[in-house]
């Protein structure tokens, strides 16, 4: 593709379980920008094939390579990271009508960021109450806060906008995926829609 940047290539990609082997040696390239359909009959691999894209299945050999790294070598956390920069729909994907795609994008991302952000709080206050009883040596630090729910709707919703934009559709944020669902949410007052 012309003057498109790769943004991943698959080599070899592989995956048996056990004797059976599903996926047979792909090796194919997606471009930024680029909508791909990936069409076949049941029980094809298609779905095997998505999920190992995504390191939800791990492949028995070959190469994934996201924005030039090799994500089949990646193990533990830096799997997750690898997994917030890359977005992907599923065939049960089933958005909520009542949010639009920017809203429906970064749910998750929120929900899950807060979970952590709120468990560090809870660690530093039971932190706090226990250095009260603990001698001036024995005091524990605090884990550090580096960030506020502020900082981590704005993160999810620019890296969205980025996964939108490197799909060609970043113009889409703000539509809601139900036509009748929008015509009824811009009915409602200002105070009942959704963020």
């Amino acid at each position: 593709m012309e003057n498109k940047r790769e943004i991943l290539k698959v080599v070899d990609l592989q995956k048996k379980f056990h004797k059976l082997e599903v996926l047979k040696g792909i090796s194919t390239t997606f471009h930024e920008n680029e909508v791909v359909s990936i069409i076949g009959p049941s029980g094809g691999g298609k779905s095997t094939f998505l999920r190992c894209l995504n390191l939800l299945e791990q492949p028995t050999s070959g190469q994934i390579l996201f924005d030039g790294t090799d994500i089949c070598t990646i193990k533990g956390k830096a799997i997750d990271h690898c997994r917030q920069r890359m977005g992907m729909v599923f065939q049960q994907f089933n958005l909520f009508n009542n949010m639009n795609v920017l809203k429906n994008i970064t749910l998750a991302p929120v929900h899950v960021a807060l979970q952590d952000l709120r468990k560090t709080r809870r660690k530093n206050f039971f932190t706090r109450i226990a250095n009260v009883f603990r001698s001036k040596e024995k005091k524990r630090p605090l884990v550090p806060l580096q960030t506020s729910k502020k900082q981590i709707v704005a993160d999810a919703e620019q890296n969205a906008m980025r996964l939108l934009g490197r799909i060609g559709l970043a113009d889409k944020a703000k539509v809601y995926p139900s036509p009748s669902r929008a015509d009824s949410a811009s009915a409602l007052p200002s105070s009942a829609r959704s963020p």
